[in-house]
């Protein structure tokens, strides 16, 4: 998944993405220092 098109600025904002695979975006978060996630998460979680 390519994270860089739900960032602006420096943060990090995944609303508008279905699902998200958490290895990738740590991953992401990990090689990208610089962003910063949004201030609040909410997840939901369905099966």
């Amino acid at each position: 998944m390519d994270f860089s098109q739900y960032v602006k600025g420096n943060t990090l904002s995944l609303i508008s993405c279905d699902t998200i695979n958490i290895s990738e975006l740590v991953s992401f978060l990990q090689n990208n220092p610089n962003i910063r996630p949004a201030a609040k998460w909410y997840v939901l979680i369905s099966g």
